[in-house]
Formats: structure tokens, sequence, C-alpha cells
């Protein structure tokens, strides 16, 4: 759809005017990028395309490829891999047999806030939106104030990278970097890890007021379990902090997505990587003829922006290029 879809979808939708959009940056409130994401999907028949399967491996086949999944399998001319983030990241000490199960990531797929007694003691560890958010959301219902552990002060930052990483004013000298270990360097500096903007920072200061959350600085130097059956965090200063529900938002490993069947493939294939394990690709974003990527997996060629939405915006422009 054109940039300015949603702005124009906004003008007949039957929403309240203040649901609409929100300071700063005219940001879309949920129902209406809700509603204009199901008119999209209905207009072009998306819903009809999707298949729920997956993924167990790719094959060549002449004039294209065959994609394995655990409900059959798929012959394509062209395939696209969109396989979003890598595996998620937990800290060493959240890895010990002793506390393993008493530790969940947020974005794991079996957690659910929901389930949260609201008398548990809650420590979250995390410094960026989503680690703020959840702490704000679990401190509305538990009975005491949940921990939010941080191991830095926070960062304040509107977007997850300057937005001149959307366009020439940064891109270029991206493009003009052959070395791809140096456009992995650009990159890294060029985010903003665990950063939250302003609006949040304001929100979990208001809660930290209203002692839903408590925030420490700090950082896990070791776990236990106690003779009640609480987790015992110590901290290298050698405060104690003491959980019966620990959650991680420490956010997604940094090595290639895809697992165990994508590394088969690579090798099967010869594809070419970068020394970090990401593709090397073409500028229409192939990887090898008919094989193309976008997300993370073309953040060597999109850059920075590449896993949100932006970047899925430049992605699409050139895969539309190369078809």
């Amino acid at each position: 759809v054109h940039p300015f879809s949603l702005k124009h979808f906004a003008s007949s939708a039957p929403i309240a005017n203040w649901a609409r959009f929100a300071y700063p940056f005219k940001r879309p409130s949920l129902p209406l990028f809700n509603a204009h994401s199901q008119r999209v999907v209905e207009s072009f028949g998306l819903d009809t395309l999707r298949l729920k399967a997956k993924v167990t491996d790719v094959h060549t086949t002449n004039g294209g490829y065959l994609v394995d999944t655990d409900s059959g399998q798929l012959a394509a001319r062209r395939v696209v891999l969109a396989v979003g983030m890598g595996g998620l990241r937990y800290p060493e000490w959240a890895q010990q047999s002793s506390v393993a199960d008493r530790v969940a990531h947020i974005f794991d797929a079996s957690f659910q806030r929901e389930a949260i007694d609201p008398s548990d003691r809650v420590v979250v560890v995390g410094g960026g939106i989503s680690a703020a958010q959840v702490a704000m959301a679990c401190g509305k219902t538990t009975s005491r104030a949940v921990t939010l552990l941080q191991r830095h002060a926070p960062r304040i930052h509107q977007f997850d990278s300057d937005p001149g990483w959307m366009g020439p004013r940064h891109l270029t000298a991206f493009h003009q970097t052959p070395c791809t270990c140096t456009r992995r360097a650009m990159i890294a500096e060029a985010r903003h890890a665990g950063s939250i903007p302003p609006q949040v920072h304001r929100d979990l200061k208001r809660a930290v007021r209203a002692q839903r959350v408590d925030v420490v600085q700090g950082m896990v130097a070791s776990a236990s379990v106690a003779a009640d059956d609480a987790v015992c965090l110590t901290l290298t200063d050698g405060t104690v902090l003491t959980a019966d529900r620990v959650l991680l938002a420490t956010g997604f490993a940094t090595e290639r997505p895809g697992g165990a069947w994508m590394e088969r493939m690579v090798h099967r294939l010869g594809l070419r990587c970068a020394q970090c394990g990401f593709p090397i690709v073409t500028a229409d974003l192939a990887w090898r003829p008919g094989l193309h990527v976008t997300g993370a997996l073309a953040e060597l060629e999109v850059g920075p922006v590449a896993r949100n939405i932006v970047g899925a915006r430049l992605a699409a422009d050139r895969l539309l290029a190369a078809a």
C-alpha cells in the first residue's frame, strides 16, 4: 500500500477522533492501526493466502524451490525468507538448572502474563521498552510493587535508530561501504539498544511515583532458590532481590535467525554469509537467484531499520523491482 494509506483510511474510519493519532509524530492509535490492517487483509485476500505450517527445509528444484513443512511440501518459483529475529537471549545465570524453570522470557510462546498471581513478588529484568511496559502492566495487577532491574540508567530515544537511516542521509555511506564487518559495526552503532521513548519513560516515572514499580539499577551476579521456593538474585553490589516470578525482557540473540534448517540450507546451497553469519545479498535482496530475504536477514543490505516496519517497506520496494 502507498505510504499514506493509513492516513487516508483514517479520514473515513468509524473511529472517534480522539482515538486516531497521538502526539508526537502522529502515532496511530491501536484501534486505528488494527482497523487499517484488517482492511488491507480483506482488500488483498491475504487471509486466504496464509498457510500455517513449520518449515523444516528448503531445496532447489528445476526452475524454483521446494519448501518442506510439517504440513506437506510447497513448490515455488521464488522464496522470500522473512523468519523474524533470532532465538531468545537468556543471561547465563538464568540457564542454571536450579532456577531455569522459575524464570520466564516474556517473548517465549508459553509465557502468559495473566497467569501471574496478584500476590507474587515479580522481578522484571531488562532495560528497554518491553521491560518497562511489562513491568508497568504487572504493576497494575499485583498487590506488591514490581521490581524492574536494569543494567544501566534509562536510555531515552524516540526511535530505535536515527530517522536518517530511512533514506540517503545515512544509507548512502552505508551502501558505499563494501566491507560487511564495517557495515555490521555501523548497524550496531546506529541502533539504540535497550532504549525507551520519552512517553514510555514518563509513564514509568508515574508508575514509580504510584509505587507500582520499583526501578533498581544493577547486574545479576548469581541466582539461587531459597527454602520457600523463591528465586534469590544476588547483584554485583551484594544486593539480594527475592522473587516468586522472574521475567526476562532481555531481547533476542544476535546470531542469524532460522535455526537448524537454515543452517542446513546454507551449507547445501553454498550461500554466502558475512563473518557475523548473516546473508550477503544483492541489491534486490537475493541470496541466490529466486531466494530472497527480508527483515533481520536483510540488514547488511537494508541497514539498521531492516527489522521494523520502515525496513519492511524498503525491502518490499526492492523485491517488487526484482519481480
